[in-house]
This record gives structure tokens, sequence and C-alpha cells, in this order.
């Protein structure tokens, strides 16, 4: 939060949640974190919509993805499709986790190299 001044690093608006952001090797099915990023709420919900859904947000979730990606809402929608069948295959396959870029930054966040090995295992 800090680094960001409290502001969402997609929009700008108050930030309110760290978020993490991650590379999907589709071949060798291994999920790697590459970073964290401060969002706020409206934000948290479009990266989240099927949360954001369940809690009544979609509507709101979506139209904010529309206005910072400058989007139509045919493009929004094809968008949305497109993200919900590649989580439907990702999601029929077992998922390594790299965790590598957490353990040379881990210093970074508050964390020691031993705590993110023990949270590997």
């Amino acid at each position: 939060m800090a680094r960001t001044k409290g502001l969402c690093e997609v929009c700008e608006a108050e930030g309110r949640v760290v978020h993490e952001k991650w590379e999907y090797d589709d071949t060798n099915r291994v999920q790697k974190l590459t970073g964290f990023e401060v969002v706020c709420w409206n934000c948290s919900n479009a990266h989240h919509l099927g949360a954001a859904s369940v809690l009544g947000y979609a509507d709101e979730a979506i139209r904010h993805f529309m206005k910072v990606n400058a989007l139509s809402q045919q493009r929004a929608q094809q968008l949305l499709h497109e993200a919900a069948r590649v989580m439907i295959e990702r999601s029929k396959r077992a998922w390594t986790q790299d965790f590598s870029w957490l353990k040379k930054n881990a210093g970074n966040y508050g964390f020691q190299e031993q705590d993110v090995c023990a949270a590997q295992e």
C-alpha cells in the first residue's frame, strides 16, 4: 500500500485489496506467482467476477471493467466469455504453483525466506 500511496494500480481509485498476479504455463500446468498489485474494490470484483456475482456485484464489476478498459458491452462480454472458457479448461487439471518470485522478494513484503519455503511444501 505504501508503494502505491494507497491508490489502485489499475484505475487510481482508493486501493483496498492486495491482489496476486499470476502467469499460467498451460503446457506444463504451472501457475507462477509474479507479483502483487494494489486494487480498489471495483477492480478486485472485476478480477473475481464469480465471487462478485455471488455477492450481487456482477453488474457493477462489469461496468467498471468496461470503463477502465474503454470497452463496448459486446467486447466486454466476448472477453468475459473467453476468460470463463479458459478458467473452466484450466480447472479440469491439477496444477503446480511456483512461488519462486515470492521467495526472491519475501523481504520486501515482511516475510522471511523460510516462511515462503514452509508455505510451498
